[in-house]
């Protein structure tokens, strides 16, 4: 008796080879391996038909390690010939090389932690909006983190507490202090070495966890760790001692964030300025490489009023912030330097005429309404504060009563058009930031972070000298204030 014959299928699978072999369910990518593919460890090439998708190649040379002394690298960047090479190289193009080659665990965990900071977290680190990472980060910054030793371990740690905290995503927080643990141990077992070799290194690592305790720890461990830094600066001999430039520029804008967001003395040891009347010393005030970056916490040859149009803000709001540039520059005046009564009558005078300007009604662009109207309670809250000469902590029960309705207006207006002026929204953010310095509320940290974010992306957008020229102008004022208040 002859056998029947078995018919054949001409349907082609689309499933990949790894999804056939173990029996799973594979829901295929044009961009790049299969979702089951893409959580395998280790690694392997995901193969599909060439005419559905290009094979997603892993590169075989790497291997998972615990050795921290090699330097592998953990963000990838896949070929795209149809994109530009600045978004290819910083945008959301970037993909993770599947935890291979990684000084980490393995594990599905891991690698979506790993992929929650490419996504969300480094983006939302230098730019306001998280959209075009400045070039100066891409140029300066990426590569190290690229190289690093220790970065993907604190990138999971960061990952995972803007997970729980920022995004209030359902995970057991002994898992982020788990994390965190083996993170510290990372970073002690690393500074066992020499450290004229790994100096470098340690303090870029730290200056990480410094801004994990800043957005969302405690403020013990952030000066913990800032007290580590200090230490290791005066190893290395000087803060202008550092073979990178951008180390001690990025260490700088920390220190001038953390002392205007906590009022208090900055943390580092700095070397003296040149003298007044040495021709190295830089003028108090030069115009920034762009118009719209320009704050009110500076003076500058031209006002907000006459560039109205590239900030587009409303005539009243441009006038308030040339007021406030105004009692600014003068309470940091050196040449001659205000008395107490000048500032409290000039600060006085602009309260009073601030406080009495009537409040524009809404037409058309609610944004641009909050955004006129949020200048305009901040000039009152600073002006009430230098007036009475009050820490910005504690403001007046009159402006302190206006913060609430300043943190919903920020709210309302949406971050890419606060990224059209930095300089302002850095003011803005300045100026309530002390007083949600200390505690817990969910909408304080995210404004700890905001403000942090604002004052790195002018420094990476306009060049280091601008952010932390804004931050020392704000620091002076509330300095200023301090003094003439004792």
């Amino acid at each position: 008796m002859q056998a029947p014959k078995v018919r054949l299928r001409n349907r082609l699978p689309k499933s990949c080879v790894e999804c056939r072999r173990r029996k799973q369910r594979c829901i295929p990518s044009k961009e790049g391996p299969c979702s089951n593919c893409l959580r395998r460890y280790p690694p392997v090439e995901c193969i599909g038909l060439p005419e559905f998708r290009q094979p997603f190649k892993v590169d075989e040379t790497f291997a998972a390690t615990d050795d921290l002394t090699e330097i592998k690298p953990w963000l990838i960047v896949p070929s795209a010939p149809n994109l530009e090479p600045q978004k290819a190289l910083g945008g959301r193009v970037t993909a993770i090389n599947t935890l291979n080659g990684m000084p980490i665990k393995p594990g599905i965990r891991n690698a979506e932690l790993l992929h929650f900071f490419q996504e969300y977290v480094m983006p939302h680190y230098v730019s306001i909006d998280g959209k075009n990472l400045p070039a100066l980060f891409v140029k300066a910054i990426l590569p190290w983190m690229i190289q690093s030793p220790l970065m993907p371990n604190i990138a999971i740690l960061m990952a995972s507490c803007s997970q729980r905290i920022e995004r209030g995503m359902d995970i057991d927080p002994s898992q982020t202090l788990s994390i965190k643990s083996h993170v510290l141990s990372l970073v002690t077992q690393y500074l066992k070495q020499d450290f004229a070799l790994i100096g470098d290194e340690a303090v870029r690592a730290v200056t990480h966890l410094v801004i994990v305790e800043w957005w969302w720890g405690t403020p013990e461990s952030l000066w913990a760790h800032m007290n580590g830094i200090r230490e290791m600066i005066h190893l290395q001999g000087g803060m202008d001692k550092f073979p990178d430039p951008t180390l001690s520029l990025v260490l700088t804008l920390t220190d001038l964030e953390l002392a205007c967001g906590y009022e208090r003395e900055l943390f580092f040891d700095y070397p003296p300025p040149p003298p007044s009347d040495s021709p190295a010393r830089p003028p108090p005030a030069s115009l920034p490489p762009a118009i719209s970056l320009s704050s009110p916490l500076l003076a500058f040859p031209t006002t907000f009023k006459d560039n109205i149009s590239a900030f587009k803000l409303t005539p009243e709001a441009a006038d308030i912030l040339d007021d406030v540039s105004f009692l600014s520059t003068s309470l940091t005046s050196t040449q001659p330097p205000p008395t107490t009564n000048k500032v409290i009558s000039t600060a006085s005078w602009l309260h009073s005429r601030i406080s009495s300007l009537p409040i524009q009604p809404s037409k058309k662009n609610s944004s641009e309404a909050a955004v006129a109207d949020t200048i305009r309670l901040c000039a009152i809250v600073y002006t009430s504060c230098i007036s009475t000469l009050t820490p910005f902590a504690s403001p007046p029960p009159v402006s302190l009563s206006l913060l609430p309705i300043i943190k919903k207006n920020i709210a309302k207006v949406p971050l890419a058009r606060w990224k059209e002026i930095p300089g302002v929204f850095l003011w803005v953010l300045l100026v309530i930031c002390p007083s949600c310095a200390v505690g817990d509320d969910i909408e304080g940290r995210r404004l700890r972070k905001m403000m942090a974010v604002t004052g790195m992306a002018i420094g990476l957008e306009g060049g280091f000298a601008t952010g932390i020229a804004y931050l020392r102008g704000f620091w002076g004022c509330n300095g200023g204030l301090q003094t003439k208040g004792k």
